[in-house]
Protein backbone atom coordinates (compact mmCIF):
# COMPACT_ATOMS: atom_id res chain seq x y z
CA UNK A 1 0.00 0.00 0.00
CA UNK A 2 1.23 3.00 -1.06
CA UNK A 3 2.28 5.57 2.21
CA UNK A 4 1.98 9.54 1.61
CA UNK A 5 4.03 11.48 4.28
CA UNK A 6 2.90 14.15 4.43
CA UNK A 7 2.29 17.56 6.85
CA UNK A 8 -0.85 19.40 6.44
CA UNK A 9 -1.14 22.60 4.12
CA UNK A 10 2.50 21.64 2.63
CA UNK A 11 2.94 20.31 -1.32
CA UNK A 12 1.83 17.22 0.25
CA UNK A 13 -1.52 18.20 -0.38
CA UNK A 14 -1.51 17.46 -4.20
CA UNK A 15 -0.79 13.81 -3.97
CA UNK A 16 -3.33 14.05 -0.96
CA UNK A 17 -5.92 15.19 -3.17
CA UNK A 18 -4.85 13.24 -6.17
CA UNK A 19 -4.64 9.93 -4.32
CA UNK A 20 -8.14 11.14 -2.44
CA UNK A 21 -9.98 11.44 -6.27
CA UNK A 22 -8.50 8.26 -7.89
CA UNK A 23 -9.73 6.16 -4.69
CA UNK A 24 -6.30 4.65 -4.34
CA UNK A 25 -5.84 3.06 -0.97
CA UNK A 26 -3.36 4.46 0.98
CA UNK A 27 -1.99 5.31 4.50
CA UNK A 28 -1.67 8.96 5.60
CA UNK A 29 2.23 9.27 7.63
CA UNK A 30 2.14 12.81 9.71
CA UNK A 31 5.65 14.00 9.68
CA UNK A 32 6.05 16.61 12.12
CA UNK A 33 7.33 19.71 10.38
CA UNK A 34 7.62 21.48 13.78
CA UNK A 35 9.60 18.96 15.76
CA UNK A 36 12.08 18.89 12.59
CA UNK A 37 11.23 14.98 11.67
CA UNK A 38 11.55 15.65 7.91
CA UNK A 39 15.47 15.82 9.34
CA UNK A 40 15.97 13.06 10.73
CA UNK A 41 18.48 10.05 9.59
CA UNK A 42 14.90 8.04 8.67
CA UNK A 43 13.47 10.37 7.05
CA UNK A 44 16.51 11.25 4.85
CA UNK A 45 16.28 8.02 3.83
CA UNK A 46 13.42 8.69 2.13
CA UNK A 47 14.06 12.04 0.97
CA UNK A 48 17.56 12.97 1.35
CA UNK A 49 16.71 16.42 0.90
CA UNK A 50 14.68 16.57 3.79
CA UNK A 51 11.39 17.73 1.64
CA UNK A 52 7.59 17.05 2.34
CA UNK A 53 5.69 14.83 0.65
CA UNK A 54 7.44 11.38 -0.21
CA UNK A 55 5.54 8.80 -1.69
CA UNK A 56 6.18 5.18 -1.14
CA UNK A 57 5.14 2.54 -2.24
CA UNK A 58 7.80 -0.71 -2.59
CA UNK A 59 5.37 -2.44 -5.18
CA UNK A 60 4.73 0.51 -8.00
CA UNK A 61 5.71 -1.97 -10.98
CA UNK A 62 4.03 -4.50 -9.86
CA UNK A 63 -0.05 -3.38 -9.80
CA UNK A 64 -1.43 -5.07 -12.86
CA UNK A 65 -0.27 -2.78 -15.87
CA UNK A 66 2.50 -0.67 -17.12
CA UNK A 67 0.99 2.79 -15.58
CA UNK A 68 0.02 3.75 -11.73
CA UNK A 69 -3.71 3.24 -12.07
CA UNK A 70 -3.20 0.05 -14.12
CA UNK A 71 -3.71 -0.33 -17.84
CA UNK A 72 -4.30 3.61 -18.85
CA UNK A 73 -1.77 6.42 -18.99
CA UNK A 74 -3.53 8.82 -16.54
CA UNK A 75 -2.42 12.37 -14.93
CA UNK A 76 -1.05 11.02 -12.16
CA UNK A 77 1.30 9.14 -14.38
CA UNK A 78 3.52 12.83 -15.45
CA UNK A 79 2.89 14.13 -11.59
CA UNK A 80 5.07 10.89 -10.74
CA UNK A 81 7.44 11.87 -13.06
CA UNK A 82 7.94 15.35 -12.25
CA UNK A 83 8.17 14.30 -8.75
CA UNK A 84 11.15 11.82 -9.44
CA UNK A 85 12.45 14.39 -11.73
CA UNK A 86 13.15 16.41 -8.70
CA UNK A 87 15.29 13.88 -7.45
CA UNK A 88 17.97 13.73 -10.67
CA UNK A 89 20.61 15.39 -8.71
CA UNK A 90 20.40 12.91 -5.11
CA UNK A 91 24.05 11.54 -4.91
CA UNK A 92 22.14 8.75 -3.43
CA UNK A 93 19.23 7.12 -4.83
CA UNK A 94 17.70 8.95 -7.77
CA UNK A 95 14.08 7.55 -7.99
CA UNK A 96 15.73 6.30 -11.66
CA UNK A 97 17.87 4.25 -9.31
CA UNK A 98 14.78 2.52 -7.94
CA UNK A 99 14.05 -0.98 -9.51
CA UNK A 100 10.44 -0.70 -9.42
CA UNK A 101 10.80 2.84 -10.59
CA UNK A 102 13.73 2.54 -13.17
CA UNK A 103 11.70 0.79 -15.99
CA UNK A 104 8.23 2.68 -14.87
CA UNK A 105 10.00 6.03 -15.63
CA UNK A 106 11.58 4.71 -19.13
CA UNK A 107 8.50 3.91 -19.89
CA UNK A 108 6.59 7.30 -19.04
CA UNK A 109 10.18 9.36 -21.02
CA UNK A 110 9.08 7.38 -24.27
CA UNK A 111 5.60 8.60 -24.68
CA UNK A 112 5.52 10.88 -27.31
CA UNK A 113 3.86 13.87 -25.45
CA UNK A 114 6.53 13.96 -22.81
CA UNK A 115 9.39 13.95 -25.78
CA UNK A 116 7.94 17.01 -26.72
CA UNK A 117 7.46 18.98 -23.28
CA UNK A 118 10.87 17.90 -22.60
CA UNK A 119 12.19 19.16 -26.14
CA UNK A 120 9.90 22.65 -25.96
CA UNK A 121 11.67 23.07 -22.39
CA UNK A 122 15.06 22.40 -23.80
CA UNK A 123 15.43 20.12 -21.26
CA UNK A 124 18.86 17.99 -21.55
CA UNK A 125 19.20 14.55 -19.54
CA UNK A 126 19.12 13.15 -16.98
CA UNK A 127 15.58 14.47 -17.30
CA UNK A 128 14.28 11.76 -13.97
Amino acid sequence: MMQLHYYPGTASMTPHILLQEIGAPFELVLVDRLANAHKTPAYLKLNPNGLIPVLTDGELARHGGPWLLGEDYSALDPFAMMLCRWTRGFTSAPARSRPHLGPYLQRVLARPAVQRALATEQLAPPWV
